[in-house]
Parts: C-alpha cells; sequence; structure tokens
C-alpha cells in the first residue's frame, strides 16, 4: 500500500479537494462560535425571568430567614437621582418589545409580584450595580432606573418602599421582582407571589419632603379625615388608588379630571391617618360603578375596587 493511499484510508477527509474541506471547517467553526454565543446569553442576567419569577422561592433564600425580622426592615430611602442612559433605552427581550417611561408621571399598577433571592446575590443588575438580596430593590419592565415606587401587599395591606434598579420580571402574568429583603417585609416570600399594587413616588414629593417612611407618593378632590369606611357611605364606590402623600393623591385626581369629566367632577380623597385614598363614586347600582371602573381602567392602566358601602 502507498503511502497517499494509506494515508487516505486513515484520514478520508484528507483527500476531498481542498475548497470542500475549507468549506465544512468553516461550517464547524461556525457552528461552535454559534454554541459559544448560546452558552454567554444563558448566563447574563437579563435572562432571568425563570428563576426570578418566584418558581425557584423555596430555595432562594438564605440559608437561616429566621435571622430578618420584618418590622426592622428599612425602606429603601429615596433621594432625587439622574436617570441612567443605558438601562432606559427600548430593549428586547424574548421577542417582546419593552420601551421604558423616562416621563414624570404618576405611575400606579396592580398586579402579581415575585422576588428573586441567592441566585442573582451579587450579580449585576441593569443599572450596572450589584444586586443585593437584603436591600430594598426591585425590577420593572419600564419604569426608569433609578427610581423609587411604594409597593402594597393587597392581602395584608403591608408596604414597602423600594428602588428599581434592575428590569424584569419577563413573565406575562407578573409586574414586579422585588428583592428577597421586600418581598420579606411584605410577607410573600414562602408564598412566592403576592397581588400588589405599586406606586411611583414623583421626584417633586422627594426634593420637598413628601414622603414619608410608610408609603409613596397622586387636583380638585376634597380631603376628608377619618377612617374611609364611615366617610363610604350611600352606594358603590370606585378605589383607584392609594397613596402616603397627598400631593400624589390629587396629582391623580387632577390627571383623571382633564382626562374625564364625568369621572372628575365625582372623585374625593379620603385620609385615614396613614393613605390618602382616591375614590369615585357614590354610584347607584353596580352596574354603575363597574363602567366607571372600566373606564378608570382604561385612562390610568390600574384595575380599580368596587366596593359597597350601604
Amino acid at each position: 500500500m502507498s503511502m497517499n493511499t494509506a494515508s487516505s484510508q486513515c484520514f478520508p477527509h484528507l483527500s476531498l479537494p481542498v475548497d470542500v474541506r475549507t468549506k465544512r471547517l468553516r461550517r464547524l467553526a461556525w457552528i461552535v462560535l454559534l454554541m459559544l454565543l448560546v452558552l454567554s446569553m444563558s448566563g447574563c442576567s437579563i435572562f432571568k425571568s425563570s428563576s426570578s419569577g418566584g418558581g425557584y422561592y423555596q430555595n432562594d433564600g438564605p440559608g437561616d430567614p429566621s435571622q430578618l425580622d420584618p418590622d426592622k426592615l428599612q425602606d429603601a430611602v429615596p433621594r432625587v437621582e439622574p436617570l441612567m442612559s443605558g438601562p432606559n433605552k427600548p430593549y428586547t427581550v424574548l421577542g417582546q418589545r419593552y420601551v421604558p417611561d423616562t416621563r414624570e408621571i404618576p405611575f400606579t399598577q396592580r398586579g402579581m409580584a415575585s422576588w428573586y433571592g441567592k441566585q442573582f446575590h451579587g450579580r449585576p443588575t441593569s443599572s450596572g450595580e450589584k444586586y443585593n438580596m437584603y436591600e430594598m430593590t426591585a425590577a420593572h419592565t419600564t419604569l426608569p432606573i433609578p427610581c423609587y415606587v411604594r409597593v402594597t401587599n393587597v392581602a395584608n395591606g403591608r408596604s414597602v418602599i423600594v428602588r428599581v434598579n434592575d428590569r424584569g420580571p419577563f413573565h406575562q402574568s407578573r409586574i414586579i421582582d422585588l428583592s428577597y429583603a421586600a418581598a420579606y417585609k411584605l410577607g410573600y416570600v414562602n408564598k412566592g407571589t403576592a397581588e400588589v399594587i405599586v406606586e411611583r413616588i414623583m421626584p417633586a414629593d422627594i426634593a420637598a419632603g413628601r414622603v414619608s417612611s410608610s408609603g409613596g407618593s397622586a387636583s380638585s378632590g376634597t380631603v376628608s379625615s377619618g377612617a374611609s369606611s364611615d366617610m363610604l357611605a350611600g352606594g358603590y364606590f370606585v378605589q383607584i388608588g392609594a397613596y402616603g402623600s397627598q400631593t400624589s393623591a390629587q396629582s391623580l385626581v387632577s390627571r383623571l379630571g382633564s382626562q374625564d369629566r364625568s369621572i372628575g367632577s365625582n372623585l374625593r380623597v379620603t385620609h385615614d391617618g396613614r393613605y390618602y385614598r382616591v375614590y369615585a363614586g357614590p354610584y347607584r347600582t353596580s352596574t354603575e360603578a363597574q363602567v366607571a371602573a372600566r373606564a378608570v381602567e382604561t385612562l390610568v392602566g390600574v384595575q380599580p375596587l368596587v366596593l359597597n358601602r350601604p
């Protein structure tokens, strides 16, 4: 057997024309490059939707959560900060395009919250800061970075102020991801998710010192004092929002009044010593209240509560 014949039998690819071998090597190189690219993307923090959505909450907390006292956990302290350019640009994740809203306008949203913990502890957030599961922070898809919001657990009434410094959750059924500490203070760590109300604290309120440690930030409704249940009587009411400052409540009233006269002329603000609540009503029937609630949802993007106060 000649040397050429032996080489061809042991290394058959050597018998191929040079251009064919070159094409195959290029194709193999592209495959390896694509595989490396996919692996690198899977480790990027922006693709944390599956594990940050509360699905792994059983093992995503610290080793000894009993060391935390929810009553002693301090809220984030709001301060006026310049917006970052990078994380506030439009972006696309999992085929969905998101456009951050950097306008200084009131924002209220109601939906499900999840949380993320030690699996992302120490990893960079969208702001470039390292995630700390023990700080009061949050991830949101479109709120400006950074900003401050008050998050209230609908089930138990607990609230917390957090600083938004990350993007997510990229899950259709959830509106915000809280840090472990924030979720612990709101009382839903073990459950994994909770229905919450998210209210942005406006920079103007922060600058004027109108933000209390218990809550956030909502013109012409009349403010009444006392227990809200005593003030609402004689029909059906639509609760639109609850705020920690009167300025924010009145801001929402002004916004609704300028967009819909029929609703704006029927608004009131109550104060129970802790929150300023914005209501529309009273309405004679549940049907009328439901119609008003749908109109409010269209205007401000939050699902109101319909209350019956006989």
